[in-house]
């Protein structure tokens, strides 16, 4: 399989995340108490292929192939991916970890049971990526993404702030049936805090300013529901989303 050239500006953002791959590697990024869960929650049974979109340094992709046995994940940054395979060696069901761009990787006409990742969207034009997601996606298959409709959903640091975000986190999982970890979520709200605040991040926002699609955050939920028809949209907080989609 090969990797296309990647489309302008892509080149830059896999640059970005190559620095951010120790912090990922960490904890500081996609976390085991928050995303993790709803990516397992929402994993339908039987699944035997699975796909993630943008898998950063690997954690959920590792800890999913523990139940499916195929896990395939595509990210851009070659850091990450390198990262991720450092972390699998001793997995005994190792992923299939890919360097390449999402919107033009040649996946050899392959789909999948379920697609899924976290926090990506802003780095695509959302038709087209709405759109790649569901030819990737097998007839009864499931797609599920987590992400914030107005940018990061959880920048705030302030403790009333915080706390109000723990209560929404809070509501969400126990409607769901999922347990809560108080102390390991504050813990990775601090991880959390040092990531946002450090320079490495400062230039993954300069790049979406500079890079933004032309679909504007706020009428992500009308493009979800036009290219995904029927998906449920549960919101987590007021700012943060999780779509779930089965493809009939």
């Amino acid at each position: 399989m090969s990797i296309a050239k990647h489309p302008v500006g892509k080149e830059s953002l896999a640059q970005i995340y190559d620095a951010l791959a120790h912090r990922y590697a960490e904890g500081g990024g996609i976390n085991d108490y928050y995303t993790l869960p709803l990516i397992k929650h929402f994993c339908p049974p039987n699944v035997s292929r699975a796909l993630e979109v943008c898998c950063g340094a690997g954690g959920i992709a590792i800890e999913l192939a523990r139940n499916v046995p195929s896990v395939w994940a595509i990210d851009l940054s070659p850091e990450m991916i390198a990262c991720a395979r450092q972390r699998s060696q001793d997995v005994t069901n190792k992923p299939v970890f890919i360097q390449g761009d999402l919107s033009v990787y040649d996946f050899g006409g392959q789909t999948f049971d379920y697609v899924y990742g976290a926090y990506f969207v802003a780095y695509f034009e959302i038709r087209p990526l709405l759109q790649r997601l569901v030819r990737l996606t097998r007839a009864d298959g499931r797609i599920c993404f987590v992400d914030g409709l107005q940018g990061p959903g959880m920048s705030s640091f302030r403790l009333r702030d915080v706390a109000r975000q723990y209560a929404d986190y809070t509501r969400f999982m126990q409607r769901h049936g999922m347990s809560v970890d108080a102390l390991q979520w504050f813990v990775h709200r601090l991880k959390r805090r040092r990531l946002l605040v450090s320079r490495d991040w400062r230039q993954v926002e300069r790049w979406k300013r500079e890079h933004r699609g032309s679909d504007p955050q706020s009428i992500w939920t009308e493009q979800f529901l036009e290219a995904l028809p029927g998906a449920r949209i549960e919101r987590i907080t007021p700012r943060l989303v999780c779509v779930i989609w089965d493809r009939k």
